[in-house]
């Protein structure tokens, strides 16, 4: 449903001129119609050259990067067979102790996720089979090629990233719902519906970061309002961070700047890789 709400945002202009079409033939008739043709054409044209040229401008962007050495780190250890034998569930267990503020509830849930997920499920049957609703042996194409162990520490990196996020969706809230401990974002969604979602996680941190003093004129979105939220952090001794699902979407989070060698450890030892501080959206 996501991927199918992103190609919408991007391809809108698509459904616009269907639309049109029948009403175009019905106001101004056949002429009219065949008028509308080579416009709509035209327009189609324009926009396939555009995101040719957006294409282009993203893998020079990701090419200087790299000159730069700010190209992204590897894939985490769960996409390769080299690494699998160096995965550490307690570094998995450290990380969410980091990115909740050591709260005991949530590192006590991370800590059922990663070393009895059977239980973890049983727990949370519904809210499991929402997250992970496209895993089933039968319908999952994404990780069909993936064993059985990678396929586990998949679900653990998902569910982790999902449950600190207090990721809902499901509607039965008897379930005893994640509390948010950081902010699950679309890539495309603007700076005060970020700082909303980053505003209850604070609360539950306990960090008061004041976050509805970040100055903002309101239209930043994407990369220019991490950027932004980021830099408003820095300042009074923070990070945002963004744990890598290998999605279009953020899982955000907010560490004390101390914290940053111990998370890149931890997350080096787990195999998780997170996007840190200047380097988001890149």
């Amino acid at each position: 449903m996501k991927k199918v709400g992103n190609w919408l945002f991007e391809n809108g202009y698509l459904l616009v001129i269907v639309a049109a079409a029948p009403l175009v033939y019905i106001w101004r008739g056949k002429n009219g119609f065949w008028i509308f043709i080579p416009i709509a054409a035209l327009i189609i044209a324009l926009q396939v050259v555009m995101a040719l040229s957006r294409s282009k401008k993203e893998q020079q962007a990701k090419m200087k990067r790299r000159e730069e050495g700010l190209a992204d780190p590897p894939r985490p250890a769960y996409f390769t067979d080299d690494d699998m034998a160096e995965y550490d569930e307690d570094s998995v267990i450290e990380l969410s102790k980091i990115l909740t503020n050591n709260n005991a509830r949530a590192v006590g849930d991370i800590a059922l996720l990663v070393r009895d997920y059977e239980m973890f499920e049983s727990e949370h049957r519904e809210w499991c089979g929402d997250v992970y609703e496209d895993w089933t042996e039968s319908d999952d194409l994404v990780f069909s090629h993936v064993n059985s162990v990678k396929r586990m520490r998949l679900r653990i990196l998902h569910g982790f990233a999902y449950w600190l996020t207090g990721y809902d969706a499901v509607e039965d809230k008897a379930q005893n719902p994640p509390a948010a401990f950081g902010a699950y974002i679309d890539w495309k969604e603007g700076i005060d519906d970020i700082v909303w979602k980053l505003d209850e996680a604070d609360r539950n941190l306990g960090y008061a970061l004041e976050l509805e003093g970040i100055p903002s004129a309101g239209g930043e979105f994407g990369y220019g309002a991490l950027q932004k939220i980021n830099d408003y952090l820095t300042d009074k001794g923070f990070l945002l961070l963004s744990l890598d699902t290998d999605s279009d979407c953020y899982h955000l989070f907010i560490i004390p700047s101390e914290e940053r060698d111990r998370l890149i450890r931890f997350a080096a030892a787990a195999g998780f890789r997170f996007v840190i501080g200047n380097h988001l959206g890149m």
